[in-house]
């Protein structure tokens, strides 16, 4: 998720695999609030995806399903007689055994929504309506802005509403950072505007707009979920006068706030926890530490969506912005930072150095991408003076160095040795 466009300072986060990058040069031990304004802005913006990543069911949902596409892959090379094995695979074209995970990436896909980033002048229409991609098991509600008299809209999904609501919570404490009119930040402001206009001369428009936002994240359609609610308020014309009038509005037919605690169980305890014990089995001494403290950063996270219904949104849209901060420092010390890489492409630990999870980020990007064989890893392990030629065309031939990097841990692990990868044409 990129903190870009219009920004001086640019910034990412990685989804599932706990990795800031920010174009700002980082030094041991500095705190956040000691960097230039403009990097302030940038990392608080990726630190609340950081925390989404933690508290949303989207993200929990997300971080399985990669898991399971790196997991499926690797199982797949395994189990070929070829030396040389063509990527992308098209699990569709596998047998059944991989027919429940392709419906469950194209469902996620299809979830996403658009994330490109743009400066529109105008909506024209904001409506719901079946998805026509062929590609998903069946169809889905999509949410559909129609912009600038085009015909192709922007489709509203977990990805632009992610992004809505984080910039909005930074806005809270960078004010000056404005943003008008720009996918997919501004995406949330936007439909507001159009489904229901009278909500943005609320007071606490931007509370409101936020806590929707991360209730929606409670749900896997939640560009679905965040223009019903919207549309519910717009029937009975309701505008918030408290956090606990709009919770008791948006807890009735659409959403459960019991049963969103209870999913988000489910599915740590039914899924997460399986793929952190095959990617980082708690019996082997590289990757122990890793398994539980990921295990705690989960587990955190569920306390920390217990405490509220949208609890980000609660932290930073505290009445006293003083006492906001100083909510973010002490969950900071909870949760950490994320793996840190800055622009000079050093990492920094964070999260007591999860970096052995950048090997699975590796993994997937050259999986996933439908060109280039080179490792994602490349730039970072450059700079750290790690890098070999190989990585630049060959990263699964890293297996024969003496020391075993992320990407080439993961390799050998799988007893992939003497197995590559080609580029579908």
């Amino acid at each position: 998720m990129i903190n870009a466009f219009f920004n001086d300072v640019t910034g990412s986060y990685i989804p599932s695999f706990f990795m800031l990058e920010i174009e700002q040069e980082f030094k041991e031990d500095i705190a956040w609030n000691e960097l230039p304004i403009a990097a302030q802005a940038t990392f608080i913006h990726e630190y609340i995806h950081y925390l989404q990543g933690l508290t949303t069911f989207t993200d929990y949902n997300e971080f399985y399903v990669n898991m399971k596409i790196i997991q499926a892959n690797l199982h797949h090379l395994g189990t070929k007689v070829e030396t040389e094995i063509v990527c992308p695979v098209r699990f569709s074209l596998e047998g059944s055994k991989y027919a429940l995970l392709n419906d469950e990436v194209e469902f996620l896909s299809g979830y996403r929504g658009d994330t490109e980033l743009k400066r529109i002048h105008h909506i024209n229409s904001v409506k719901c309506e079946l998805s026509q991609n062929g590609l998903y098991p069946h169809n889905i509600n999509e949410i559909n802005i129609y912009h600038d008299d085009k015909p192709t809209p922007y489709v509203l999904g977990f990805y632009a509403i992610a992004e809505s609501m984080a910039y909005l919570c930074e806005n809270r404490f960078f004010p000056a950072s404005i943003r008008k009119n720009e996918f997919p930040y501004n995406a949330c402001e936007l439909v507001c505007e159009s489904v229901y206009p009278e909500l943005l001369d609320c007071v606490a428009k931007n509370y409101t707009i936020s806590f929707l936002c991360e209730v929606a994240l409670s749900n896997k359609n939640s560009g679905w979920l965040f223009y019903t609610l919207l549309h519910d308020m717009k029937k009975a014309n309701f505008i918030p006068s408290s956090e606990g009038d709009l919770l008791s509005f948006v807890n009735k037919k659409h959403f459960n706030y019991a049963k969103a605690i209870k999913d988000l169980d489910d599915i740590y305890n039914d899924g997460i926890v399986e793929v952190i014990d095959m990617f980082c089995p708690p019996d082997l001494e590289p990757t122990m530490f890793v398994n539980k403290r990921l295990k705690k950063l989960f587990t955190e996270g569920r306390k920390f969506a217990r405490s509220s219904v949208a609890p980000i949104t609660t932290l930073f849209f505290d009445k006293d912005i003083m006492k906001a901060v100083a909510k973010l420092s002490a969950i900071m010390k909870v949760f950490d930072v994320p793996s840190i890489i800055d622009v000079n492409n050093t990492l920094f630990g964070g999260v007591e150095n999860l970096t052995i999870t950048l090997g699975q980020f590796a993994l997937l990007k050259i999986f996933s991408e439908s060109s280039g064989t080179d490792c994602a890893l490349y730039e970072f392990c450059k700079s750290s003076q790690k890098e070999h030629t190989i990585c630049k065309t060959e990263p699964w031939n890293q297996v024969n160095e003496r020391g075993l990097c992320p990407f080439a841990f993961y390799w050998y692990r799988s007893n992939l040795s003497g197995k590559s990868i080609k580029k579908r044409i």
